[in-house]
């Protein structure tokens, strides 16, 4: 290494010197510039492609025909309990089982949970499912009917 380097020569010191002076100016100029709204940045997050309904809602939208129900929990939770015409397809098997649904239906995803069904969503919605909706808190805070092994049997 020479000497120019580590003790940092004239010439490197007058470079660094107008480059600072360059980028100085060029941050004047930008903060001089009015902004338009196409060229500000955007800190919105686009909306989720589907909405949360909670548990009373969905009652009563189940009850009224209005979803195609899709339960994405394994065969045995579904077993357990589950909403009576719902359509049980694993999550792990929804990328080979999505045709069987009917994309232009309005779409309650549901699990235990609420957060598989989030997942099955987001899927869905790459897919070209544009009326989804899932069950916020999942079948936990579900109260409508139910049918399946533990239906109407405390833990």
């Amino acid at each position: 290494m020479g000497l120019g380097k580590l003790f940092g020569s004239k010439k490197g010191k007058e470079e660094k010197k107008e480059e600072k002076q360059k980028g100085a100016m060029k941050l004047e100029q930008a903060e001089k510039k009015p902004q338009s709204e196409a060229t500000k940045p955007s800190y919105e997050e686009e909306p989720d492609p589907f909405a949360g309904i909670d548990g009373e809602e969905a009652v009563s939208s189940v009850l009224s025909g209005r979803f195609q129900v899709v339960d994405v929990r394994s065969p045995h939770e579904y077993q357990s309990h589950h909403i009576p015409d719902s359509i049980q397809i694993p999550l792990q098997q929804l990328e080979n089982r999505f045709k069987e649904l009917d994309p232009t239906r309005d779409t309650l995803v549901v699990c235990e949970r609420g957060i598989r069904s989030q997942d099955a969503c987001w899927f869905l919605s790459d897919m070209g499912f544009r009326q989804l909706f899932h069950l916020t808190g999942g079948l936990s805070v579900y109260k409508g009917p139910q049918e399946g092994t533990r239906v109407g049997n405390p833990d």
